[in-house]
């Protein structure tokens, strides 16, 4: 379930594709610093909507400096330090450690197996930093699994197990801002895992695979999903965030989409039918922003 708090990259201006990559930069660096080459295994673009968050609604200005990296070894580029992408950079191992040890209870795939082992210690020592959040993290995957293990068909309970989790890691801190950034990172986590289920239910059949919508009806999913979204923007449109704003609104009014986007394009292009540029689901944006600003909460 990585790939989907995404940017859209064809919405950004330069200035902030730039930031935005530094962000991305910070957090690869971290992860190398911490675990060594084997730390970018975890890498994913998902933890940079947290950082940029967390450090608008903190006040944090984080260090910005010019290097070059082994993807990247002729031409310098911005990158970004701070204690919040330290900790994003933990949550990143965090998730991506319980990924491939889930994907190798599913799928008995050894190359997954070998990868959960190369930042197993390096997991151990998130532990030791973030118990609360690797304690609830496993707890819910726990529960995940146990509801795939029982055929579970409800997508209301498994979402909002995975919805659970991704709360957990909005909280950085214990303070007043704690209970808004759990709801805003509770509701996108649903958004998140019911869309990964509904673009997977086709493999997922055809594999026979479990998917928690295998008895929901798919037509007008897109309209569940919009509402679910509804929800995850009125959070987030209540935290009153200023700095990173341009990225940040990108990312929870269009980059979401972009997945859903790319394989319901695909679809139209097979059936004979045109498809705008952007997709569908991002269309409204404009509209989708001010309903959010009416249901703050």
């Amino acid at each position: 379930m990585f790939g989907y708090v995404i940017a859209n990259a064809d919405k950004l201006t330069e200035e902030q594709k730039n930031t935005y990559r530094a962000c991305y930069c910070g957090l690869c660096r971290s992860l190398r610093r911490r675990c060594g080459f084997s730390g970018t295994l975890a890498l994913s673009y998902d933890l940079v909507f947290p950082a940029l968050l967390l450090m608008s609604l903190y006040g944090e200005t984080p260090q910005i400096f010019q290097a070059k990296c082994p993807p990247h070894p002729v031409k310098s580029h911005d990158v970004m330090a701070d204690e919040i992408i330290d900790y994003c950079a933990d949550m990143n191992i965090a998730l991506m450690y319980y990924k491939f040890t889930d994907d190798w209870n599913d799928d008995r795939n050894l190359l997954k197996k070998a990868e959960a082992g190369l930042i197993r210690k390096h997991m151990l020592q998130v532990k030791e930093r973030y118990p609360r959040q690797c304690e609830v993290i496993v707890k819910r995957l726990n529960e995940l699994a146990e509801m795939e293990k029982d055929g579970l068909l409800s997508p209301d309970r498994t979402a909002a197990c995975f919805g659970a989790l991704m709360g957990e890691i909005f909280v950085w801190k214990t303070d007043e801002k704690a209970p808004l950034l759990w709801e805003t990172g509770n509701r996108l986590g649903q958004f998140v895992y019911l869309c990964d289920a509904a673009l997977d239910l086709d493999d997922d059949i055809r594999k026979k695979r479990y998917n928690p919508l295998v008895a929901t009806p798919v037509a007008g999913f897109q309209d569940t999903l919009e509402m679910l979204m509804g929800n995850a923007a009125a959070c987030y449109e209540a935290l009153k965030i200023t700095a990173y704003r341009e990225i940040l609104d990108n990312i929870i009014y269009s980059g979401v989409w972009t997945r859903w986007n790319m394989k319901h394009g695909e679809k139209e292009k097979k059936n004979g039918r045109k498809t705008d540029a952007s997709g569908g689901a991002d269309r409204d944006n404009a509209g989708m922003k001010d309903k959010a600003k009416e249901e703050t909460p």
